[in-house]
């Protein structure tokens, strides 16, 4: 919300830049689109507050401008990225009503974001769980609860049995990274060249041989026999200790631990 303008004017930017409602802007901003403005803003129980200042309203009023500024320009795709976290419990089931009602009249399509397990399965006719890292999706369920859902849909077997399902999925994926944290496959490593400059702090350890490939990447030159004292890599400007690949390998420690991570998910998937 910008602070300088009042609520009905924030929720009515969105038609000032999305066509075809900009060009008509000028002309219809005091009739048709403040009609507009003014029947979201009852629909989400703020009626009287349009020439408010964003700094005059509450948390959970700002968040219901929020939808309603999403919604005022009819939206085929709306994405949502946990727009109730910041929320208190009784406001956070509140605007899951609204929202609800809001996407009932319309229908667009909606990407939302939440790690609230109640909340996606009040919400979503569809979820997907995703794993932390790498992101993949785990788990993608169909929720087939009634709507219009109330609060008292929250208390049905059904609701407690879907939540607690994903529950238990999420915690066995956690508990299974982090078992898997630091094994790696059985690969041969690689060790520095004996003709390495002791004095050389960057070196990327010990890392698997089957994934160096994208880590040394980053220039090539001529395999030298006399060692890396005259090797310089253009990208980083920093001595390669390994003079018998033909590479520049300076890899800083992040990414040789990235990299290492990499390869082991690449070996548990074959």
């Amino acid at each position: 919300m910008l602070p300088w303008l009042t609520i009905r004017e924030n929720i009515m930017r969105p038609l000032k830049i999305v066509k075809p409602y900009a060009a008509a802007f000028r002309r219809n901003k005091h009739t048709v689109f403040h009609d507009r403005a003014e029947a979201l803003l009852a629909k989400v129980g703020l009626t009287g507050f349009g020439d408010r200042r964003p700094w005059e309203l509450s948390g959970g009023m700002l968040q219901r401008a929020n939808l309603c500024r999403a919604l005022i320009h009819s939206p085929k795709l709306l994405m949502l990225d946990e727009p109730f976290g910041a929320l208190d419990q009784f406001t956070r089931e509140e605007l899951w009503s609204i929202l609800q009602e809001l996407w009932m009249e319309t229908r667009p399509t909606v990407f939302l974001v939440t790690d609230d397990l109640r909340e996606a399965a009040f919400l979503a006719s569809r979820i997907l769980v995703m794993s932390a890292r790498p992101g993949c999706v785990t788990e993608d369920r169909s929720v087939h609860l009634p709507r219009p859902r109330t609060l008292e849909t929250t208390f049905r077997p059904e609701f407690a049995d879907l939540t607690n399902d994903f529950r238990r999925l999420i915690m066995e994926a956690r508990q299974s990274n982090e078992q898997a944290r630091w094994r790696f496959p059985n690969v041969p490593w690689i060790t520095p060249s004996p003709q390495a400059s002791s004095s050389f702090s960057s070196s990327p350890g010990n890392l698997p041989a089957s994934c160096l490939s994208s880590a040394r990447s980053c220039c090539r030159r001529r395999a030298r026999s006399s060692g890396p004292s005259s090797c310089r890599c253009r990208r980083y400007g920093r001595i390669s200790p390994w003079s018998t690949w033909g590479y520049c390998s300076i890899v800083p420690r992040w990414l040789a631990e990235w990299v290492a991570r990499a390869a082991f998910l690449l070996h548990r998937e074959r």
